[in-house]
């Protein structure tokens, strides 16, 4: 699933490293459509790496249980090209579709599909045998179910047309592969360069709160111990990698169901087990005035959802939606519709809180 992207941006910084593509360039150099700019502010490659070029997400048509329908990128994209919806660098908005076009921007760029330049370039050098990006279903390739615990359907495999998104078929055994040659240790695939755009974040919205690395991997501590990582769900199929740089530590699962909640529960515990985490120094004790906490107060929507297609109206539902409210105490809480719990926060700074009470949360979509 979504565990995929690192995997993408890899295969796109490779292309960099060796100077067939420069990540601070329009897409529109390399691609055979055009992209529209926003506020006069092209879409870079590193932008899309982490979520930050202002692409809108799509829902509706990316997805299929017949590998035959999965087009080539160059004749799926140019009917299918996301819509932006801010500057670059204005605001995170986490986007399939953008990646999809970052895949394609690589295969402008070298000349050689995607699926090719991943298996080759990637791959086979750091001896992922099992792992690619082909729509068919591997060999022994473990069953996905639908449903809850203790009713669960075993269905059909999906498959993605913006497959450099989230369309990558692996095992644990080829991704600790990867995590330990990200982890440190010598490779000639995976540059000095390569492995700092992967690990260290190149998009904070302000100094204080975590970020997001290439790859989209997003870090869970500014002042403690960091750990940075990825989930990802395709229905049947659920997906975390994190890494815990500064101890040389990774791991990676992958689950034939989703269940965020328990997927949550093993990545935190094994954490908890090999880690003695440092969440970093208490924030200082600070206040700011209650009509500038008022402020805070109201509806929010997440940025992950389709504006110029039908699947808009998937807005008005639940998980797209939460809460602010401000309390007497200078608190925020939170509350995400149809999600019994609420967390509170509150403020480090005029602009930035902290959380204060709520489960902890690994999982990250």
């Amino acid at each position: 699933a979504s565990v995929s992207k690192p995997l993408t941006a890899l295969a796109v910084l490779r292309a960099a490293s060796d100077g067939l593509l420069d990540l601070d360039a329009d897409i529109n150099a390399y691609l055979d459509f055009t992209v529209d700019d926003f506020d006069d502010t092209p879409a870079t490659s590193a932008a899309i790496l982490t979520h930050t070029a202002g692409f809108e997400d799509r829902a509706i048509g990316s997805m299929t249980k017949d590998p035959e329908a999965i087009e080539p990128l160059s004749d799926w994209l140019p009917s299918n090209v996301p819509a932006r919806l801010a500057a670059t660098g204005d605001a995170q908005s986490y986007s399939n579709h953008a990646y999809a076009l970052v895949g394609h921007v690589l295969e402008r760029a070298t000349g050689v599909d995607f699926r090719d330049y991943t298996q080759t370039e990637l791959f086979e050098p750091l001896g992922m045998g099992s792992t690619t990006f082909d729509a068919v279903e591997p060999d022994g390739a473990a069953v996905g179910y639908l449903g809850t615990a203790g009713d669960r359907t075993a269905e059909e495999m999906a498959y993605l047309h913006n497959f450099p998104a989230g369309g990558a078929f692996t095992t644990a055994n080829d991704m600790g592969k990867l995590i330990v040659t990200l982890l440190g240790f010598d490779s000639d695939v995976i540059t000095a360069d390569m492995r700092s755009a992967m690990l260290e974040p190149s998009y904070r919205p302000l100094p204080e709160v975590p970020g997001r690395t290439a790859g989209g991997l997003v870090e869970r501590s500014v002042t403690g111990t960091r750990v940075i990582g990825h989930s990802g769900d395709i229905g049947t199929f659920g997906a975390e990698m994190w890494l815990v740089p500064d101890e040389g530590i990774g791991c990676f699962f992958a689950f034939n169901a989703v269940d965020l909640e328990f997927s949550n529960e093993v990545v935190t515990g094994l954490l908890d087990l090999l880690v003695d985490i440092d969440s970093g120094p208490e924030p200082a004790e600070y206040s700011i005035p209650s009509e500038v906490l008022d402020e805070y107060a109201g509806s929010y929507r997440w940025t992950r959802f389709g504006r110029s297609q039908a699947d808009k109206i998937l807005a008005l539902t639940p998980p797209y939606n939460l809460f602010v409210a401000a309390n007497d105490d200078g608190t925020l809480t939170l509350e995400l519709m149809g999600v019994a719990e609420h967390w509170v926060y509150r403020p480090i700074n005029d602009s930035a809180f902290v959380k204060v009470s709520g489960d902890r949360v690994m999982v990250n979509g």
